[in-house]
């Protein structure tokens, strides 16, 4: 079996219907039809999904599209007759080749108007078309580029309402329910970390609970955390001016968690889903959190805001904490809690935390299979003493010593999973792309850690 992707103007004359142009904003969603009796298979979209699984746009006249959707996605090629990749010829083909294509679309300032693009399915007359790894193909991908555009939304057209408007336009087209809860709702809970975080914007704090059912609903969910920071100064310990650049990417825990609750949903995982992210924006304001300020969380222990910066684990412990109302398998959270990440790992691999040797085996399996890495770092007794030795509190968001900040931010955030599997994700260092390390990637949000959560659920 032979599969190509060509831009629409080189097979003009070819027979068979194929993929109709969708606007950027539209519902729609790939469906698998029958193939046509001449050469080409296409995806028709079905009524009572959200946005586009991909977009169309112009080819540039360089070609470097083509020949960038052609290289990435003849890397799934190489195996054909030494040996198979567990996930389908077919679902890599098209995955690759959807994000390369919507990466080059998304910047009018690298296309020309002319050429008009398109994806298409070829077989030969005699054989069957893998139409189910094509669907789920488009699925993934679209997840991966619903991660990418959200993570791209200038700050001020994405704030915590805006953010929430999206995710209820997009999850519950698709099958997700959403609800929306507010201020009041978030300080009956005690959420007092979280209310710390965002009552210097003008912008209220929202907390987002998504409900996927995909089984029989006694059956425990698994729960995604996603930090949701829609923008981060610093607060009063303001960020150096280079830092502040892509700290509207500082919501890309909740972006990856909306993704894969869209990509579960669009493939009907038979698997409970429970995603909370708590939305707040991070800036200077005569509401300013203090350091050396103390707030209580949910389950009445004190924290000592050492600084200002180090929001992001105050974001996420006390929507930890409320994920243990719903007797979960296991809680995995996502955010970009610390920069010196970077120091350690550049984009190589994003980095993971976790008590559960389970998790870990079934996150490094995910990655080698979609080449989207992780490396575990360690969560020894040590790094959460560093952040008990305050005396003044029970923990402390900062911690001693300079040294060993992802490490120290892994072990505040433990103190607030009293039991279970739980495993940590900071993708700090992968949130950004220099656009030089993958043909299919642009310069600019990299939309990781998403490629591997469709397998690791």
């Amino acid at each position: 079996m032979h599969w190509c992707v060509c831009p629409v103007r080189e097979i003009a004359d070819a027979p068979g219907p194929h993929l109709s142009p969708v606007p950027h904003g539209t519902a729609s969603s790939p469906s698998p039809t029958q193939p046509s009796v001449g050469r080409r298979a296409s995806v028709a979209p079905a009524p009572g999904q959200a946005k586009a699984d991909f977009q169309h746009g112009q080819w540039p006249m360089d070609n470097t599209v083509h020949q960038s959707i052609r290289w990435c996605s003849s890397r799934t090629l190489i195996g054909r007759k030494g040996f198979l990749l567990e996930v389908t010829l077919i679902q890599s083909h098209i995955y690759l080749s959807t994000m390369a294509l919507q990466e080059f679309m998304i910047s009018p300032a690298t296309t020309s108007p002319g050429y008009p693009a398109s994806l298409d399915l070829y077989a030969r007359k005699d054989e069957v078309c893998d139409l189910e790894g094509w669907r789920i193909g488009l699925q993934k991908a679209a997840a991966q580029n619903l991660t990418r555009q959200l993570q791209e939304m200038p700050s001020n057209l994405l704030t915590p309402t805006a953010f929430a408007q999206n995710v209820v336009e997009v999850l519950c087209k698709s099958g997700v329910n959403v609800e929306v809860k507010v201020e009041g709702w978030a300080e009956s809970q005690s959420m007092h970390a979280f209310l710390a975080v965002g009552k210097a914007s003008c912008e209220p704090p929202i907390f987002l609970e998504l409900s996927y059912y995909g089984t029989c609903a006694e059956e425990r969910p698994i729960v995604l955390v996603g930090q949701g920071v829609t923008y981060d100064a610093g607060g009063l310990c303001l960020k150096e001016k280079h830092e502040l650049f892509h700290m509207r990417g500082d919501m890309t825990g909740a972006a990856v968690v909306v993704a894969c609750c869209r990509a579960v949903a669009g493939l009907r995982l038979p698997v409970n889903i429970r995603g909370l992210i708590p939305l707040c924006e991070n800036v200077v304001g005569c509401n300013s959190v203090r350091t050396g300020d103390m707030v209580k969380s949910m389950n009445g222990k004190t924290i000592e805001i050492q600084c200002t910066d180090h929001e992001d684990v105050l974001v996420l412990a006390d929507a930890l904490l409320y994920a243990q109302n719903f007797c979960p398998k296991c809680i995995i959270d996502v955010g970009t809690c610390s920069g010196y990440m970077r120091q350690a790992l550049d984009e190589s691999a994003a980095g993971v935390f976790t008590n559960s040797e389970i998790l870990w085996q079934q996150i490094k399996h995910a990655s080698m299979h979609t080449g989207d890495r992780v490396w575990r770092f360690p969560l020894w007794k040590y790094y959460s003493k560093a952040v008990r030795a305050g005396g003044r509190s029970d923990v402390q968001n900062y911690g001693i010593d300079r040294g060993g900040r992802p490490c120290k931010a892994a072990a505040f955030l433990r103190e607030f999973v009293p039991c279970g599997q739980w495993m940590h994700i900071d993708a700090t260092n992968v949130m950004v792309t220099k656009g030089f390390e993958y043909e299919y990637l642009r310069k600019g949000m990299a939309a990781r850690p998403e490629h591997w959560w469709s397998l690791l659920i």
